[in-house]
């Protein structure tokens, strides 16, 4: 599936949708769904995903325990009625990036951009652009490629797409600041990153790796490199902060 929609929602029953597409008219990047099977499998193709359920129970409890495990990177806001059963049910409810009331329902686009942003390479990109030490156009060039929709691939693209110079250019930077790692680390790590967020329970790596347009042993190679002994499972079930621990490695000079 290819969507030019950015953020996914699911609507429990006709009522709610219809609540839904009344509040959202006229943001056309917001896909509703209704089926939560479908809403679940497609959610590797969008920035950030919400939930509205009206009335919770430990049915819904469930299912949203299910896709935090199963989606841990993914940002996920819920919006719920304001009643006492609800507020006792949603000390049942796995953490989300933010809860919102029904009555707050026009500002679920505001808030799926915001939790969106917090991210996994959204993130990676504000952190780096937080390392002043660095040359600027070295910082500048590393925080574009977290926030390109493709992984870069090779350090001579970084170099002249990203940046704009040629890979001479580019080594000299990365010289000049001294970095712990090579610049083939981070290539790797924003492959990895990409792979970790189409990773879902029992999609083989090399369906992943033709959405990535990579071959699999490439993928698999990266992970080698930079999680000696970890499977892509293993870097995807372990969320989000371990991967951001990876990158500050990298690109973090020690003393």
């Amino acid at each position: 599936m290819h969507s030019r929609h950015e953020y996914s929602i699911y609507a429990e029953g006709a009522d709610a949708r219809h609540r839904l597409l009344t509040a959202l008219d006229g943001h056309s990047c917001v896909r509703v769904a209704t089926d939560w099977k479908l809403f679940v499998e497609e959610l590797a193709h969008f920035r950030s995903a919400a939930v509205y359920i009206p009335e919770l129970n430990g049915h819904h409890a469930d299912r949203l325990k299910r896709l935090r495990s199963d989606r841990p990177l993914l940002p996920i806001a819920l919006v719920t009625e304001l009643h006492p059963a609800n507020l006792k049910a949603l000390n049942a409810v796995p953490e989300c990036d933010d809860i919102l009331l029904d009555s707050e329902i026009e500002n679920l686009p505001d808030v799926l951009q915001k939790i969106a942003g917090r991210s996994l390479l959204l993130e990676a990109a504000a952190w780096i652009e937080s390392l002043e030490q660095y040359p600027p156009e070295l910082v500048m060039t590393l925080a574009r490629a977290c926030r390109r929709r493709e992984p870069v691939r090779k350090v001579t693209k970084l170099a002249e797409e990203v940046l704009g110079h040629n890979r001479q250019s580019f080594w000299e930077l990365w010289r000049k600041a001294a970095l712990p790692s090579r610049a083939h680390d981070f290539i790797d790590w924003l492959l990895i990153a990409h792979a970790v967020l189409l990773w879902y329970p029992d999609t083989a790596d090399r369906s992943i790796a033709r959405q990535l347009s990579v071959h699999p042993q490439s993928l698999t190679a990266a992970i080698r490199r930079q999680f000696p002994s970890l499977t892509l499972t293993d870097v995807a079930t372990g969320g989000k902060a371990a991967l951001l621990a990876k990158l500050r490695d990298l690109l973090s000079r020690i003393g």
